[in-house]
């Protein structure tokens, strides 16, 4: 896995690497589906702070999921059927017990 070093002191930032992007989302992600953006990146804030590193901010992992070829859409979500940006999650980044 890759890894900045973030300042003296700091925890390094858990860059979102294909295979960091992937340990994310076998910690956390139930099956392969639409999942709101706000709801991944807490995801990976929680699994970058039990792994002692520093999240990217929510921009760059936004970018950084792009750059990964992730597909993303605007769709109605919740029980109030609000508008969010979601990103398809595959089969294969998902472990599969």
């Amino acid at each position: 896995m890759d890894r900045v070093t973030s300042p003296e002191g700091a925890s390094p930032v858990a860059e979102l690497t294909a295979d960091y992007l992937r340990h994310v989302m076998s910690s956390v992600v139930m099956g392969p589906g639409w999942y709101a953006s706000a709801e991944l990146y807490d995801w990976y804030a929680t699994v970058c702070a039990e792994d002692g590193r520093s999240p990217v901010s929510v921009t760059m992992f936004g970018r950084s999921l792009t750059a990964l070829g992730r597909e993303s859409s605007t769709r109605r979500i919740g029980v109030g059927q609000k508008r969010a940006r979601c990103w398809f999650i595959p089969r294969h980044l998902i472990r599969v017990n």
